[in-house]
């Protein structure tokens, strides 16, 4: 069934959205899962609700579907994130993923799998530098902890 459809760079866009960001699949087959959107909702839909369920917290498939079957009742797209959220989410994720093929049809999800992996050093670029160990609070924290000596009783009064 994958085989069957031509998918273009929008819809390997999804594909890679789900399978990076791990939703809960009820087919466990991106593909297919976006090959059966495609035939219910705008295919320019697609990308925008697997965002919206991003920025919304709900990383299943279920909640891609209520948010396309919200926007198709109101007969367009209802979008909550803005640009710097989309710009985050999908800039390392598509540009790594779909510069190595921009053709996902022909593969299968074990080779997808293969190419979703993050890179240590794309997780240290994004995370805060902080260097616990050397703040002045931790050293003063750490030798308290390693004092032996009780601390001294208030004492009363009177």
């Amino acid at each position: 069934m994958a085989d069957d459809f031509a998918v273009d760079e929008g819809i390997a866009k999804v594909i890679v959205l789900l399978k990076y960001y791990g939703f809960e699949l009820a087919l466990d087959n991106a593909v297919d899962v976006v090959n059966n959107w495609q035939q219910v909702y705008p295919a320019s839909w697609l990308r925008t609700a697997v965002i919206e369920a991003l920025y919304r917290g709900r990383y299943k498939q279920i909640s891609v579907e209520e948010i396309l079957r919200s926007w198709q009742k109101w007969g367009k797209i209802r979008q909550n994130f803005d640009l710097e959220f989309e710009s985050i989410i999908c800039s390392k994720v598509e540009s790594e993923l779909l510069s190595s093929s921009s053709e996902l049809s022909n593969e299968s999800d074990q080779d997808i799998d293969a190419n979703i992996v993050v890179s240590e050093s794309a997780i240290e670029k994004e995370s805060p530098k902080l260097n616990v160990a050397v703040s002045e609070t931790y050293q003063k924290l750490k030798a308290i902890a390693a004092d032996p000596t009780p601390l001294p009783a208030e004492e009363e009064e009177e």
